[in-house]
């Protein structure tokens, strides 16, 4: 079996931290959006990976909250303050910074968002689910692809086990996504799974599944919370199984899952 140039095996890897997941030397889904507008684009952000902005910071902070929670405090801390315009405040901030120098701070009205949204999912009894019972949380899957021998890596939310397909209503495994939306209905979010590339996405974690797993097909679903801060109770969740989740042009939902009706 050929190995990675890190010397990784081709497989689904348990022990890679989301740092050195980072460093491999691979393709990821990010860097096939891009060339979505052109190939300039999606090398530019290979050699120079753009920081993380305020939506994708809220995004990652759910991620660690929902599926890994032990390791949260590790990685985010509760700023002291909403702002740090007065002398005070940056004083705070600054004694914070250096208190938790690997951890990201969150204001208090981000850090109250993601533990409601939290919430949310924990409260809806479908999602409440699929996050939980038999599969394994933020796995890399590191594969070489058999046409051009190009290595590809992903680094899907959750493999769940005996998940009910709603499209054929087998049991069969399933890569779960968590996504933040200001709007998560389905005419919305299907407008997001174009817009910010998810079709991508699904295509190519499950591509990277298939080739590891010797074609074992899987459901993609996506759990999707609304996250807008302005709202009073913010958190609305749905729960959506994407058709032909292995097309990178699909962006058709199951509006009959079980699930849709519940908020």
């Amino acid at each position: 079996m050929k190995r990675h140039p890190s010397g990784l095996v081709p497989g689904i890897h348990l022990d890679i931290s989301e740092a050195d997941y980072d460093r491999l030397d691979a393709v990821r889904n990010s860097h096939l959006v891009r060339f979505r507008r052109t190939a300039a684009h999606a090398r530019s952000v290979i050699e120079d990976p753009d920081e993380s902005s305020a939506a994708q910071v809220i995004g990652s902070a759910l991620h660690k909250l929902v599926l890994e929670p032990d390791d949260f405090a590790y990685f985010f801390a509760l700023a002291p303050s909403q702002q740090k315009k007065s002398a005070k405040d940056q004083k705070a901030w600054k004694a914070m910074e250096e208190k938790f120098p690997d951890c990201r701070l969150l204001r208090p009205s981000e850090w109250n968002l993601v533990h409601r949204m939290r919430d949310s999912i924990l409260r809806h009894p479908v999602a409440r689910e699929l996050v939980g019972g038999d599969g394994v949380n933020e796995a890399t899957l590191l594969w070489q692809d058999e046409k051009t021998g190009v290595w590809c890596k992903a680094r899907p939310d959750r493999l769940r086990q005996g998940y009910r397909n709603v499209w054929d209503d087998q049991i069969q495994p399933a890569m779960i996504d968590i996504k933040t939306s200001r709007d998560a209905s389905e005419y919305e979010f299907r407008r997001s799974i174009w817009q910010y590339g998810y079709d991508v996405q699904s295509a190519h974690y499950l591509e990277g599944a298939n080739a590891l797993s010797g074609g074992v097909e899987r459901a993609w679903v996506f759990i999707v919370v609304e996250n807008e801060l302005d709202r009073i109770d913010p958190g609305f969740v749905a729960v959506y199984q994407m058709e032909d989740a292995g097309d990178r042009k699909s962006t058709r939902l199951n509006s009959s899952h079980p699930a849709s009706s519940i908020w």
